[in-house]
């Protein structure tokens, strides 16, 4: 039985997900109708044996059955769930709203979440959304989501436009913010328009293995220089070196790579090279204080982006396929509110809530405020 609901669990969590878990109900209910067959047989042949006149009514047919007992249809349980997650909409706007900005700030594009969102024409063909290629997410320094947006392309102007939208959830307690992106130099002067000196632009060095990593051809060698990349840039603290210290420590490990395991030109190779020891030069990867410790939560790192992409690794398990961009969309408000309060618990930066129903807390919430109530 154990094995069963496990396997069953499994089904829900698969990519094809609740489609393969129907399938399943509904096989489970063609079995049961034989076993409830084989039942009437041997009730019929006990009640013949004690009498010969008996008279058996006749079963149902295993049409009949299934059409009676038939298990709902994919659409009409995606219907009831959108409905019924409905006040999680405008409860993701104003949980974010109530987050507030320590420390930092990250900030990244998400490509693969758009490219899961659909819209499905009468002729039955799926399209992409129009003008929506990216979710631009920005969290704050202990992994709350501040700020979501759908975006065309890395463009200034809808940058900007959450930038300003998260700007008063800053505290202004006089300390310095830093904000950590993929691209420093690309938004350093948009931000700076934005937030003027309040805030430092840092650069994310998850994104400085892959500009190394994505040139090198063999795997094997991709892991093992991205992890002597990451051994260059920290010490043995987990605190960012020096940028001399940084800057020659990771000479020292491209000088490993040879032409030969290159899946580029060299003058590529040296461009991406001088560009990444510029920005460690110029201080983009290092911060005096890189440890944030706050309430009973675990210290977290300023500059790293472990906590944005461990969001993004958790949302592309949630949509592992293709779906409606109104149920894509959805899961990503159902699953920011989540993600915010739990995260929130774990800091102090809110009650813990682990054992109320969100969705019964939200209609409460919705009730008391229409009609009045404290």
């Amino acid at each position: 039985m154990t094995h069963r609901r496990r396997r069953r669990h499994r089904e829900l969590l698969s990519p094809n997900g609740l489609t393969s878990a129907l399938h399943h109900l509904e096989r489970r209910r063609r079995n049961r109708y034989y076993e409830l067959l084989s039942k009437f047989a041997y009730a019929v042949k006990r009640n013949h044996t004690k009498n010969a006149t008996y008279l058996a009514p006749i079963p149902p047919t295993a049409a009949a059955y299934l059409e009676r007992n038939k298990v709902v249809s994919h659409t009409s349980l995606t219907a009831a769930w959108l409905t019924y997650t409905e006040l999680y909409s405008s409860t993701c706007k104003l949980v974010m709203k109530q987050t507030t900005v320590k420390k930092g700030v990250r900030m990244d594009h998400l490509v693969k979440f758009c490219k899961g969102l659909k819209v499905w024409e009468g002729h039955g063909k799926r399209d992409n959304l129009a003008d929506v290629k990216m979710l631009l997410l920005v969290q704050n320094e202990i992994g709350q989501i501040v700020g979501r947006r759908l975006t065309s392309s890395e463009n200034k102007e809808e940058t900007m436009q959450l930038l300003s939208d998260v700007q008063p959830q800053l505290e202004t307690n006089g300390e310095c913010k830093y904000l950590i992106t993929d691209n420093a130099r690309a938004v350093r002067d948009f931000v700076a328009s934005v937030y003027g000196d309040s805030v430092i632009v840092q650069q994310d060095p998850f994104h400085v293995h892959q500009r190394f990593g994505k040139h090198i051809k063999a795997k094997p060698l991709r892991k093992f220089i991205c992890k002597e990349i990451k051994a260059a840039l920290y010490d043995v603290d987990r605190e960012p070196r020096p940028p001399k210290e940084m800057e020659a420590k990771l000479r020292e490990v491209l000088r490993k790579i040879t032409a030969n395991d290159l899946g580029c030109t060299l003058a590529k190779w040296n461009n991406t090279i001088e560009y990444n020891v510029a920005q460690i030069k110029a201080g983009h990867l290092h911060v005096a204080e890189n440890t944030y410790q706050e309430g009973s939560g675990p210290a977290v790192r300023v500059v790293s982006p472990s906590q944005l992409e461990g969001f993004h690794s958790a949302l592309k398990k949630l949509l592992a396929r293709e779906v409606r961009a109104e149920l894509g969309l959805r899961i990503l408000d159902v699953f920011i509110v989540q993600h915010n309060i739990d995260v929130g618990a774990r800091f102090g930066r809110n009650p813990a809530i682990s054992n109320v129903d969100m969705i019964s807390a939200c209609r409460a919430a919705t009730v008391c405020t229409l009609y009045g109530v404290d």
